[in-house]
């Protein structure tokens, strides 16, 4: 399948002009085996509806796209980049740091 016929497969799957694909860009030590590829940036990319989109004739290769497009600093307008640092990651596994007490906003 060539670049262009992905991209076209993309656009088509995904909707014209809305986001249906959420990519999650994760700024980790190293790209985990889990993710489903890396970023320019080096940041572990996870594609949010890439399992639906592989599930479709030529889904696979739309997945490989969006990947490349993401490694090489870009992605189709449909797709929705979202950042997180390694602190926002920490706090969101980790839980919250303070304590706050009764009464008090968040407690």
């Amino acid at each position: 399948m060539s670049v262009d016929r992905a991209r076209r497969l993309v656009l088509e799957r995904l909707g014209s002009g809305t986001t249906a694909m959420v990519s999650l860009h994760l700024s980790l030590p190293s790209v985990p085996p889990w993710a489903d590829g890396a970023d320019a940036d080096g940041h572990a990319v996870l594609l949010v509806g890439a399992h639906e989109l592989r599930e479709l004739p030529g889904g696979d290769d739309a997945v490989r796209v969006v990947l490349k497009a993401a490694a090489d600093g870009h992605l189709p307008a449909n797709v929705h980049a979202i950042g997180y640092q390694r602190e926002a990651i920490a706090a969101i596994v980790d839980g919250p740091r303070k304590t706050c007490s009764a009464g008090a906003p968040g407690g």
